[in-house]
């Protein structure tokens, strides 16, 4: 390994938070989300782990989709909505590389993945129960949300 290739790595498992979540993950007090679109999985994951391991409270006040409500899911009972809360949960969507398709990891189906927890019974129950589940995603409202994570109080 480079010197170049371990520092980076080192860099991205110090400021997974940050990465994944930008400034509302800086310090040592709630994160606090009110609009992310999610992004690369791997930073996700890790940043999931490190707010598990932190005990830090992830708060969502806004909209949390793709791979922010696959964290939001993961860290549940450090999780919390206000009423601004809005998530976003696809399944796996077709990306092109190089002309040739590239399959991006699906999020809810795939959390089984996402060591060391399998999908959460319920929020899969949700995802069957509506049946158009698809790449392009399905809205889960703040009074849906209410049955998978308490109220901020």
């Amino acid at each position: 390994m480079s010197f170049f290739t371990a520092f980076a790595t080192a860099a991205m498992e110090d400021n997974a938070i940050t990465q994944a979540f930008g400034r509302s993950g800086e310090g040592s007090g709630p994160i606090v989300i009110t609009s992310n679109r999610g992004g690369e999985i791997k930073v996700f994951q890790k940043a999931g782990e490190e707010i598990k391991k932190s005990g830090r409270l992830f708060v969502v006040d806004g909209l949390c989709a793709s791979a922010c409500a696959m964290v939001a899911a993961f860290v549940r009972p450090n999780a919390c909505i206000t009423e601004e809360a809005k998530f976003l949960i696809h399944t796996q969507s077709e990306r092109r590389t190089f002309g040739k398709p590239n399959r991006a990891p699906s999020l809810i189906i795939d959390i089984r993945g996402f060591d060391p927890q399998p999908i959460s019974p319920d929020i899969k129950a949700w995802v069957e129960k509506k049946g158009t589940f698809s790449h392009k995603g399905e809205l889960m409202s703040f009074e849906e949300a209410l049955n998978f994570w308490p109220l901020c109080s």
